[in-house]
């Protein structure tokens, strides 16, 4: 199980940035905004959409109270491009930079053109059975993104009703 700092992660080819780090007290969660001043290649996903260019936002959510983490990625309009969850096991803070940490455990949900899905299953089967992670560790994954996606559907998860373009500065 990999832990993912997140000044770290997600900037693939991004040669400069503007990072910008607070903690929301009243509502228990981190955010990370990442403003992308200068990229060698775009990132684009499989369905052809391009989610890291120059002039591009990605804004990360790590709640303490929650097994994922959010990462929205805005393009140079500030409109959502996609909205991506890492499963969790735990989210915290790392000991050594102190910033925003998460136990990735694999499993994703990714919000896409308005459609939900469930990715890296097999990620997660393969981490089981090479002893990564725990029986219990696996259940977890599965618990968290399916009451994520239940709460997806039925509109009432916190983060995806939060303006999350006014959480944006740069």
């Amino acid at each position: 199980m990999k832990r993912k700092v997140i000044s770290k992660t997600y900037l693939r080819d991004v040669e400069k940035y503007e990072f910008r780090l607070e903690y929301d007290k009243t509502r228990d969660f981190y955010i990370c905004e990442k403003n992308i001043l200068s990229i060698e290649k775009s990132f684009v996903t499989k369905k052809g959409k391009t989610i890291m260019d120059n002039g591009y936002t990605i804004l990360e959510i790590t709640p303490r109270d929650e097994n994922y983490n959010l990462r929205v990625y805005f393009n140079r309009q500030k409109d959502i491009v996609e909205m991506y969850f890492d499963i969790t096991k735990e989210n915290g803070i790392d000991e050594c930079s102190q910033m925003p940490c998460y136990l990735d455990l694999y499993l994703d949900v990714i919000i896409e053109d308005g459609e939900c899905e469930l990715k890296d299953e097999d990620e997660l089967k393969d981490a089981l059975n090479n002893g990564i992670i725990t029986q219990e560790d696996f259940n977890l994954a599965y618990r968290s993104a399916n009451k994520l996606i239940k709460e997806i559907h039925e509109k009432t998860n916190k983060f995806i009703n939060l303006d999350l373009k006014s959480l944006l500065k740069y």
